[in-house]
């Protein structure tokens, strides 16, 4: 079954406006301009799981991980990875990933949150779960990321397919979410259950979603990418008669 995982592209100083927000310090109309009503829904749903997540209520430091998500939709540009979010990247792609992967602890505890809840928030997203975020990359590592994506591009598009993800549209979703956030100096965020692909009411007011889509590849690039992807053709087995001049000499 596809996991609905997300990239999100972020300002660091987002999370403050999240936590300002959660406190009462920040009104809905500055925290999602499109839409105030609906940020103000948000938060009186999160606000309860604040108590809860700091008696280590595994659901509610979701909560407020989900919340944080929906509100950089509203923000930012959503780059939907199917099954691959940072976290299944790192266990499945690429392991070298999470030396540059971060706990939303660090992030919300520099944001002014209370210790004690923010050390509550999951460290990874949680494949058993849903309607959570997970982990993040600085801003400042992200290009250190880019980079080492495109030098390991062919084992990429490899594991990637190994992984029966569709090697061509993920890689290049990949690849142009990190360049955006390099273009922006924005950090990078994930998500699952944010936004759910054809069900309307799940879309967060303004959001702007990026699909994986092979049509958005120009033709030379696609093929050039499917045949990085493929396996390694097995060396041939040398002929008998090969062999046994080889064993003459």
């Amino acid at each position: 079954m596809s996991e609905t995982t997300a990239l999100h592209p972020f300002r660091e100083s987002d999370a403050r406006d999240w936590v300002l927000a959660l406190g009462g310090d920040l009104d809905a109309a500055t925290l999602v301009p499109a839409d105030p009503g609906w940020a103000e829904s948000l938060l009186e749903r999160t606000r309860p799981a604040l108590p809860r997540a700091a008696q280590k209520d595994e659901a509610a430091a979701n909560r407020i991980t989900f919340g944080f998500a929906a509100v950089l939709a509203t923000r930012h540009p959503v780059f939907l990875m199917p099954n691959a979010a940072l976290t299944q990247i790192e266990s499945r792609i690429d392991r070298g990933l999470g030396m540059h992967m971060r706990p939303p602890s660090r992030l919300f505890l520099e944001a002014g949150m209370d210790p004690v809840v923010a050390r509550s928030l999951p460290i990874r997203l949680d494949p058993a779960m849903s309607l959570m975020g997970g982990c993040w990359i600085p801003a400042r590592l992200v290009p250190t990321v880019a980079a080492a994506v495109q030098q390991h591009e062919q084992r990429i598009l490899r594991r990637m397919a190994e992984a029966d993800l569709d090697p061509a549209p993920m890689y290049a979703q990949l690849r142009d979410t990190l360049t955006y956030c390099v273009a922006n100096t924005l950090a990078l965020y994930e998500s699952v259950d944010v936004v759910t692909p054809g069900v309307k009411s799940s879309v967060p007011p303004g959001a702007r979603l990026v699909v994986p889509d092979a049509k958005r590849l120009d033709k030379a690039e696609r093929k050039r990418l499917e045949e990085l992807a493929k396996p390694p053709k097995p060396e041939k087995e040398p002929s008998l008669l090969a062999r046994m001049l080889k064993r003459g000499g």
